[in-house]
């Protein structure tokens, strides 16, 4: 009994090692490079956050050459991206448009139009319990830990503001139990606001709600929000002609643009790319000479909802196949647009128009509508970014890696655990650290903040495995229980 329950506490990765069992391998879907690429981005928010908290920040929000002094390697382009915790939530949402869009789009495409009732009534009918049940839970486990004291033994280092820089809405346990569960209940419930109704800040412009055992969770209702507007729009247009379904889509998205809803922008940027690339698909399948090999998107494809306007191509698609004639990619030209997104998504988050190799790029008028300016550039450079690695086998070979599929497993419940866990034992370990070698010189600073890193990344990567295992999978059950419960079966009653 006691060997099963060590094991269920290993996690996933160590555990066919130690029960001397081979490792199934990982099984490949059409979407499974944008998981991965998913994954690696949730792996750069955690590096972000933890420089954000120290000394470093200042150094993070600001570009290579934006001011005497600022000429740091992790501040130029591309490196940049390693720590850029803004652009790689971009990805988040780009890849959330795509994926959900996907399948429907197929039903489309094939005029299974039932189909296409069932799959996005029950996607979006389960997408809030999947995105809201891990939170709660999360947020009541760190809410009890709170109210314990656990976070005690890190408050002294949180609070010094010599060891941490911003110590991110580090909690003090409230007096009594009920203070404390009446307060982690009103951060919950703010933390299903989808509708925008948010504080201003001192510029009067309408900032997100950060719940204060997890500030980072302000994604959540955005995420809530993008999927929501992506079920209304792909309703909306599903039974409108291919062409001009893209461009209601566009145009719904500049719209959403012009309004500053650059969340929204990005959900439906991944719809977008996703009707384009089943449209190149068709094209690889009507001109095998285009190229050799093909990407993932393109070998998974299932044939029970294959577009049937591909063999019997009608009078929108023949516009459609020689607009793709004049805009065919080849693999050297994914590569290079995936370069131009990088060199997008690495824009500063402050003062992008006074950094050397940005000026240009931030006087783009459209940029103009967005009060966060960084959101325009970093959100563009990750729309391009995705669109490229979905279409190109070579830039999907380390999205596919076994180390990348992995993240993309677990990075819900990574990015979710990742904040509390850097309160709870980063800041103590860190600056446990730095009392013992120093923190004076930069070696002593680089060493404390490098060996506290690799303690608090080892504790984040079981934690995140187990709240997988534990809570995010049984979410995804959760929510198809709950759906049966509701659903009308065919045959029975309303």
């Amino acid at each position: 009994m006691l060997e099963k329950i060590g094991l269920a506490l290993l996690p996933s990765f160590l555990r066919p090692l130690i029960a001397k069992q081979e490792a199934k391998p990982d099984k490949l879907y059409p979407t499974s490079c944008l998981d991965g690429l998913r994954g690696i981005a949730a792996l750069f928010v955690f590096f972000f956050h933890i420089l954000f908290a120290y000394r470093s920040q200042p150094y993070l929000e600001y570009g290579y050459g934006v001011e005497p002094g600022f000429h740091y390697i992790w501040q130029l382009p591309f490196v940049r991206l390693f720590t850029a915790g803004h652009a790689m939530v971009s990805i988040f949402f780009v890849v959330g448009g795509y994926v959900s869009s996907l399948k429907p789009l197929k039903l489309m495409h094939s005029h299974s139009w039932e189909a296409l009732q069932q799959n996005l009534a029950s996607s979006f009918f389960r997408r809030g319990i999947r995105l809201y049940l891990p939170p709660i839970v999360a947020t009541f486990i760190t809410m009890l830990a709170i109210h314990l004291g656990l976070w005690e033994f890190s408050s002294y280092y949180a609070r010094q503001h010599d060891y941490v820089f911003y110590h991110d809405y580090h909690q003090e346990p409230r007096p009594t139990f009920g203070e404390q569960l009446n307060h982690w209940w009103h951060q919950t419930w703010d933390m299903t606001n989808v509708f925008g109704i948010f504080p201003p800040d001192h510029h009067g412009y309408q900032i997100p709600i950060y719940n204060q055992y997890d500030p980072h969770l302000w994604t959540v209702a955005y995420e809530m929000r993008g999927s929501l507007i992506v079920a209304v729009v792909l309703l909306l247009f599903s039974r409108c002609h291919v062409p001009l379904r893209l461009l209601f889509v566009f145009c719904t998205t500049l719209f959403c643009g012009y309004r500053d809803r650059w969340e929204v922008v990005l959900f439906l940027s991944g719809t977008f790319l996703a009707e384009v690339d089943l449209l190149l698909q068709a094209r690889r399948s009507s001109d095998r000479s285009g190229n050799g090999s093909e990407p993932l998107l393109a070998t998974h494809h299932d044939p029970a909802i294959s577009p049937h306007w591909t063999s019997a191509p009608s009078r929108s698609w023949s516009r459609i196949h020689r607009i793709l004639s004049h805009l065919w990619f080849g693999q050297k030209s994914w590569i290079i647009l995936f370069i131009v997104g990088c060199y997008f998504a690495s824009a500063p988050n402050l003062n992008i128009g006074h950094t050397p190799g940005y000026v240009w790029l931030d006087s783009i008028p459209f940029a103009n509508y967005y009060y966060d300016r960084k959101r325009f550039l970093q959100g563009s450079g990750c729309t391009l970014i995705v669109w490229a690695v979905s279409n190109s086998p070579i830039l999907q070979k380390p999205f596919t890696s076994k180390f990348a599929l992995y993240m993309g497993k677990i990075s819900y419940s990574f990015y979710i655990v990742h904040g509390p866990m850097n309160h709870m034992v980063g800041y103590y370990v860190t600056g446990r650290i730095w009392d013992v070698v120093g923190k004076e010189s930069t070696a002593q600073f680089c060493t404390g903040l490098f060996l506290g890193s690799v303690v608090l990344a080892v504790c984040v990567f079981w934690t995140a495995d187990l709240f997988w295992r534990l809570v995010d999978c049984n979410a995804v059950k959760a929510s198809k229980m709950v759906e049966e419960l509701c659903f009308v079966k065919d045959g029975e009653k309303a």
